[in-house]
C-alpha cells in the first residue's frame, strides 16, 4: 500500500511591464521604482525595481503588477511618469513581457483614449468570439440554422455582417 499528496495552488494572472526612461542615471531608476511600489507606499499590488539596460543609454523600471484588476496598467505607467517628471526625466517607451489579459489592455485604452462609448463588443474579436460561441452551442444542441449556424440575432439585416 502507498499513499500520495497532490498541492495544487494558483495564483492571480501577473502582468510584466517596463517603462523605459531617457536616463542612463540608474539611481533615478530605483528612486522612481521605490516611489510607485506598493511596500514602500506606492500602489498596491505592484513590485517594481529599477534596472540598467546595457549599451543603449537608458534605464528601465521593471515591474510586475500581481493584481491587476485592482492596480490597473494605466495606473502605473502615469504614476512612472509623475515620479520621472519630478526627476526631470521624459520616458522612452515601455514593453509588455510575455501575455497579457485583454482586460488590462482594455481599461488602459478607455483611459488613454477617453472612450465615452466603449464596450467589449465594440471589439471585433470579441463579437465574432461571441458568435462562434453561438454557433458552437446550436451545433451541439444538433440544430442548424439557415444562416448556416450563427443566430439570426447574431446577423445584421443590412448586409449579411456581424450586428
Amino acid at each position: 500500500d502507498s499513499a500520495g499528496a497532490i498541492a495544487v495552488g494558483a495564483r492571480h494572472l501577473l502582468v510584466a511591464y517596463n517603462i523605459n526612461l531617457r536616463t542612463d542615471d540608474l539611481t533615478v531608476a530605483r528612486r522612481i521604482a521605490r516611489a510607485v511600489r506598493g511596500r514602500d507606499g506606492g500602489l498596491r499590488y505592484l513590485k517594481a525595481i529599477g534596472i540598467e539596460l546595457g549599451g543603449r543609454g537608458l534605464v528601465q523600471v521593471s515591474m510586475n503588477l500581481v493584481r491587476h484588476e485592482q492596480t490597473q496598467l494605466h495606473h502605473v505607467y502615469e504614476a512612472v511618469r509623475r515620479e520621472a517628471e519630478r526627476w526631470g526625466v521624459q520616458i522612452a517607451g515601455s514593453e509588455i513581457v510575455g501575455l497579457m489579459p485583454r482586460a488590462a489592455l482594455q481599461k488602459s485604452v478607455e483611459y488613454f483614449l477617453q472612450l465615452e462609448n466603449f464596450a467589449p463588443e465594440l471589439v471585433l474579436e470579441d463579437r465574432i468570439a461571441a458568435a462562434l460561441a453561438v454557433r458552437h452551442e446550436i451545433k451541439d444542441a444538433g440544430g442548424v440554422t439557415e444562416t448556416g449556424g450563427v443566430a439570426k440575432d447574431e446577423l445584421d439585416t443590412d448586409g449579411g455582417g456581424l450586428s
